[in-house]
């Protein structure tokens, strides 16, 4: 089977890590699978991990800018690649991830002959609002994940059941959000390590806020 994942994000946070954990899987267990993601932003906010060295070595072919920052001529790009990658390699599968990918996709499948099955992964709250279109986007879906049971049930809310629907639950790798030692990160947050909390969040990026968190074991 021949999957293609598009996910407008730049940053190691978010839907990234889940999106090419699934992708590598599918494609170790034997499938044809490429993910393309925002080859224009990097870290946007001067702080988060790039996604960029990670996905790179697994998926090095990026036809597509895939940015919510896009300018007309790249999304017009963007649309022209995609076309051309369908006529020509014929995926089974296209899988959305963000509303940027979701616009594109339907946009262009919408003009196609060869439409492969589009399958839409919800991965915030946020894609679930009433906005202008939204309801149009996820309309003769072939597929819809939600991350959540609560996000089902708010699609079902503002948007109505549908029988495509499945909940996967979403999952995080702890051990990558561990307390950094790192002399140089430690310098350029502006906290001595010692008073840190055991669970903080960033915030900002001029100076770093660190926060500790509510969240209690």
């Amino acid at each position: 089977m021949n999957i293609v994942h598009l996910v407008a994000y730049s940053i190691w946070s978010g839907p990234m890590p889940s999106v090419f954990g699934l992708a590598k899987a599918q494609r170790d267990a034997g499938h044809t699978v490429s993910l393309w993601y925002d080859t224009k932003r990097d870290n946007m906010g001067g702080v988060e991990e790039v996604a960029r060295p990670l996905i790179e070595p697994n998926f090095p072919e990026q036809p597509l800018t895939l940015s919510a920052k896009s300018t007309p001529l790249e999304w017009i790009r963007d649309c022209g690649a995609l076309a051309q990658y369908l006529r020509a390699e014929r995926p089974d599968v296209l899988h959305v991830h963000l509303s940027h990918d979701h616009v594109l996709a339907k946009t262009v499948t919408t003009f196609s002959d060869n439409t492969p099955i589009l399958v839409r992964t919800i991965h915030a709250r946020r894609s679930l609002a009433k906005r202008f279109g939204q309801s149009y986007l996820y309309r003769d879906l072939d597929g819809l994940i939600f991350r959540s049971s609560e996000h089902a049930a708010l699609f079902e809310k503002h948007f109505g059941a549908s029988t495509s629907m499945r909940i996967i639950p979403s999952g995080i790798d702890l051990n990558r959000f561990s307390r950094s030692h790192s002399p140089e990160r430690r310098a350029r947050s502006s906290v001595p390590f010692q008073r840190m909390p055991p669970y903080f969040v960033m915030q900002g990026s001029s100076p770093i806020e660190v926060r500790q968190s509510s969240w209690r074991r």
